[in-house]
């Protein structure tokens, strides 16, 4: 006699889905707490004064602090005697960026165990959110408001211009040693091969041993806020240096402002600092003086001379071809970039094919660019280890 009978496992057995959707987590991490507006002093100037006039460029005009000498004494004339102000000005152009998605057929609501119209949507302000997170370490590394060619900025003959002015870029020697690297041949400093062949660094190309230090960090430190503004002599004229500004946070309960700096760091550049043993060494005097992270540092390694360090995938990495890789971290401080926006985001829904499908889109008008004035980066610094 013939039964009907199934066996386990046979393919034609019917699925049941489990109704909850296993869904990759945006990344904890957020630069929420680092914008601002023009003036705040913040790391990350917000501008969405843009939509409100005609164009596609904002210009922002800045004036470096004159250093002007006085003139004592009531016998010395003022007229003619009066200093220059200097005025800088950069643009930051907007442009169309949109994360469209589409759905087609009228089964493929019926064939799915979620709506496709309210994950469409949802999918689109995630990439928003992320984009908005991952655009700010692509202009600070140098790399273009339109440029995805991530290839292209992780080669190892890669020698677009990333940094620009002098005292804007160090480099790691070793375990604890440093070196700040000066442009040879022009104001600006040519992306990876420099590094990699030895060309301007003394103390010869990169290597898997040049890792990120307690030095390192505080060299860095010293490099951002003791470039001069001047002439090495009596003219006082404006040159390409400036220093850059930390940022100003409160500390404790008397809300009084401490200067800081961020330093991003890879995750790969982090694990290098936690186990030297300096910093280690560091971690453990803290604790025995019972002292406790602010909620400014929750999230990150930990404050070294007042440079706070975070770690993130986020930082750009390059490769010298033979599978070492390098990281750009970022010495961050004050008015370092600009977000502009003519449009915030505008979600659209367009019905195709007699309504079979759905085509559904999120557009932003919006722009980033690097704060430079007079070529120099006025915000920002490249801190290059191993990692």
């Amino acid at each position: 006699m013939a039964h009907y009978a199934r066996q386990a496992g046979d393919a034609r057995t019917p699925i049941d889905h489990s109704r909850q959707l296993f869904k990759e987590q945006l990344k904890l991490f957020s630069l929420k707490g680092m914008s601002g507006k023009q003036g705040s002093g913040a790391p990350i100037i917000m501008d969405t004064t843009l939509k409100h006039s005609a164009g596609e460029t904002r210009r922002h005009e800045f004036i470096p602090h004159a250093y002007a000498k006085p003139l004592r004494g009531q016998n010395v004339g003022i007229l003619g005697n009066e200093s220059a102000i200097e005025s800088f000005y950069m643009d930051v152009t907007v442009n169309e960026v949109n994360f469209p998605f589409r759905k087609e057929g009228l089964m493929t609501d019926q064939r799915t165990i979620f709506n496709t119209r309210k994950e469409m949507s949802s999918q689109i302000r995630d990439h928003f959110a992320q984009y908005t997170e991952d655009q700010p370490f692509k202009v600070w590394s140098g790399v273009g408001f339109e440029d995805d060619d991530q290839d292209a900025w992780e080669s190892a003959t890669d020698t677009n211009d990333r940094v620009a002015g002098a005292k804007r870029i160090i480099r790691s020697t070793g375990a604890a040693g440093y070196e700040v690297i000066t442009p040879t041949s022009s104001t600006t400093y040519s992306g990876n091969f420099d590094l990699l062949a030895g060309n301007g660094c003394t103390a010869g190309a990169l290597a898997q041993t040049d890792i990120l230090s307690c030095e390192l960090i505080e060299r860095a430190a010293i490099m951002a806020r003791t470039a001069d503004a001047r002439n090495n002599d009596s003219s006082d004229t404006i040159t390409n240096t400036y220093k850059m500004r930390p940022v100003k946070i409160k500390q404790g309960d008397q809300n009084l402002n401490q200067e800081f700096f961020y330093l991003f760091v890879s995750l790969e550049a982090a694990a290098d600092l936690r186990f030297s043993a300096t910093w280690v060494d560091h971690a453990e005097s803290l604790a025995d003086r019972g002292l406790k992270q602010t909620p400014q540092t929750l999230g990150a390694v930990g404050i070294w001379n007042n440079v706070m360090i975070i770690p993130t995938e986020r930082v750009l990495r390059f490769n010298d071809g033979s599978g070492n890789w390098f990281s750009r971290n970022l010495l961050v401080g004050a008015d370092s970039l600009f977000c502009g926006w003519a449009q915030t985001t505008n979600y659209t829904e367009e019905l195709i094919d007699h309504d079979k499908g759905l085509s559904v889109n999120g557009c932003e008008i919006r722009g980033e660019k690097k704060v430079n004035f007079n070529g120099v980066d006025m915000g920002v610094a490249q801190v290059i280890t191993a990692g």
